[in-house]
């Protein structure tokens, strides 16, 4: 939702859009391969190895998060909200029930939904399945790293084709491709 504050041409909304997706994968990245490599390195005594780990991982997310706030501007307000639309539980529900009138937009959160539930469980599955499945627990950490370069590489191709034709029809294609 923040694309749409930062920036009012269709386009760089999309480059924005490109880079938080850039930028997400480089997180699940670390988050999937730096927790590892930290209990490793405390073979013997897990409580210490974890205790590391959560202060090591839980100060790394604050500084992302601090610096991501402090460094990312928004566009200046154009004029201040009427006194009607002050933030309240009413002008949420009001400006909520309004939204949700708009067909497209409707369209485009059941579709996000699906897609998000779909890579969830997707997500929660791979490792059951390399483990337990084809019993190759070993390949697992491979496969994630083969994957997650494969979305980072596929970035600009995706952000190419969305300027070509259409947001619509690349997240269709996107979702073909996906899907075969």
């Amino acid at each position: 939702a923040l694309g749409a504050e930062l920036s009012d041409d269709y386009h760089e909304r999309t480059q924005l859009a490109a880079a938080r997706s850039f930028f997400h994968v480089i997180g699940l990245f670390l988050g999937g391969t730096i927790p590892y490599v930290m209990l490793n390195r405390f073979p013997g005594d897990p409580a210490t190895a974890y205790a590391t780990m959560g202060i090591a991982v839980g100060a790394f997310m604050t500084f992302v998060a601090l610096t991501t706030g402090l460094a990312v501007r928004e566009r200046p307000a154009r004029a201040a909200p009427p006194a009607e639309d002050a933030v309240s539980l009413r002008s949420f529900v009001r400006g909520f029930a309004t939204t949700m009138q708009n067909r497209a937009f409707r369209i485009m959160v059941v579709t996000f939904g699906v897609v998000q539930i779909g890579g969830g469980i997707h997500q929660t599955l791979v490792p059951y399945a390399f483990q337990y499945w084809l019993g190759r627990k070993d390949m697992l950490g491979t496969v994630i790293a083969v994957y997650l370069a494969s979305f980072l590489l596929s970035i600009p191709l995706w952000t190419q084709l969305s300027k070509r034709l259409g947001k619509d029809r690349a997240l269709k294609v996107c979702m073909l491709w996906a899907a075969i």
